[in-house]
C-alpha cells in the first residue's frame, strides 16, 4: 500500500488508501513499506490498520544492521509480522556487487533477524529510474532468456523456505554480533556475551585458532513451549564493509556449558536444521561431560541454525 510515505502528504495519501482498501475488502493483507526508521514508521503503526511492516535497504555494508535491527524492534513492539526486499538489481553506477556470498549474506541475514518475508526487487519501477534485473537478460521482459543469478537466486529462496518456516512459528528474542575486535561492533547492535538471549549454556562464540578477525551474526528465539533457538551467520561476503569483505568461508567455534542443563538434556549433540532438504539432523558436540564445543565450517554469508535436545521437537512451520 503504497511506498515510503516520508511526509505529511504521502502520510495522508497512505491514510486514505488503506481506509478504502480495509472497506472494499476487510480481510485483505496490507504490507506498507518504509525506508529507514524515523517517525513515519510509527505513526503510521500506531493510527493506520495494516497487516504488515515492510522495508528496503540495498546497502552491503555495515551500515545495513541498523536498518534491520530497526525494522525488527518496530514489529515487535506492534506485534506485527516483518518484512523485507533484498537487493537483486544493478544501474550504470554499480559494480559487481551480486556474487553468491553477497546474496546469501542478504539473505540470511534476515532470517536471523527474525523476518518471515523476503522479495528480490527486481523490476524497473519508472525508466527514470534506470534499474535493471540481474535474473533476466533484458529488462522490461519477463519472457526473455533467464541469467545464472536467477538460479543462484532460485537456490537461495529454497534455503530461505526450509531455515524460514520455523522462524514463522518463533519469536526473536535477541540479535547480537560477534565483531573481532570490540570496535568493529556495527551501530545498532551490541556486541555477543555469555547470557546474549537468556541463554543460559553458550559461553563463547567465536572464530577457530587462525581465523582473523572473522565476524558473525547470532540471533535468539523462543517458541511457544519455551525452547531456545540459536542461528550464527558468517557475515563474510564479496563486497561487505572491512574485514568482513571477503568470500571466504568461516571456522566457528561455540562452547558450551550444560551443568545447569536438566535431566534428560543430550549434552552430547545439538539439533539442527539442514538448509539443502529441510530436515532436523543431529549436530555432534565434542568434549566430554558438561563442557561440551561445536565445531563447524560456513560458507560466506551461510548460517546454522539449532536448538538444544531437550527432548521437545523442532517446531516446523509450513
Amino acid at each position: 500500500m503504497g511506498d515510503e510515505p516520508g511526509n505529511e502528504e504521502a502520510y495522508q495519501a497512505t491514510t486514505i488508501g488503506v481506509a478504502a482498501l480495509r472497506e472494499h475488502d476487510p480481510e485483505a493483507l496490507l504490507i506498507l513499506n518504509f525506508l529507514g526508521a524515523g517517525d513515519m514508521r510509527e505513526r503510521c503503526a500506531s493510527n493506520l490498520d495494516f497487516d504488515i511492516f515492510s522495508y528496503d535497504d540495498y546497502s552491503r555494508d555495515k551500515s545495513s544492521y541498523r536498518s534491520l535491527a530497526e525494522a525488527r524492534a518496530a514489529g515487535l513492539r506492534f506485534n506485527k509480522p516483518y518484512w523485507r526486499y533484498l537487493n537483486a538489481y544493478t544501474n550504470a553506477d554499480m559494480g559487481n556487487e551480486h556474487e553468491e556470498s553477497d546474496q546469501r549474506w542478504d539473505a540470511f541475514s534476515g532470517l536471523v533477524f527474525g523476518f518471515t518475508g523476503h522479495t528480490w526487487f527486481l523490476y524497473q519501477v519508472l525508466p527514470t529510474h534506470d534499474l535493471f534485473p540481474i535474473t533476466f537478460a533484458t529488462n522490461g521482459d519477463y519472457n526473455v532468456e533467464k541469467t545464472a543469478h536467477w538460479n543462484m537466486l532460485a537456490q537461495i529462496n529454497r534455503e530461505l523456505l526450509n531455515l524460514g518456516r520455523p522462524i514463522t512459528q518463533l519469536i526473536s528474542t535477541d540479535v547480537r554480533f560477534v565483531p573481532g575486535i570490540s570496535l568493529l561492533t556495527p551501530d545498532g547492535l551490541n556486541e555477543w556475551a555469555p547470557g546474549a538471549g537468556d541463554d543460559p549454556y553458550i559461553k563463547r562464540i567465536a572464530g577457530a585458532s587462525g581465523e582473523f578477525l572473522l565476524q558473525l551474526l547470532v540471533g535468539y528465539f523462543r517458541d511457544a513451549r519455551g525452547a531456545t533457538y540459536v542461528m550464527i551467520q558468517n557475515v563474510r561476503h564479496a563486497n561487505g564493509s572491512w574485514p568482513s569483505d571477503s568470500s571466504s568461508t568461516g571456522q566457528v567455534v561455540v562452547e558450551f556449558d550444560f551443568s545447569q542443563a536438566p535431566a534428560g538434556f543430550n549434552r552430547a549433540a545439538l539439533l539442527g536444521l539442514d538448509k539443502l532438504d529441510g530436515q532436523v539432523k543431529t549436530l555432534p558436540l565434542f568434549g566430554s561431560g558438561e563442557r561440551r564445543t561445536l565445531d563447524i565450517t560456513l560458507a560466506a554469508g551461510d548460517p546454522v541454525f539449532f536448538k538444544y535436545d531437550d527432548g521437545r521437537p523442532y517446531v516446523q512451520g509450513r
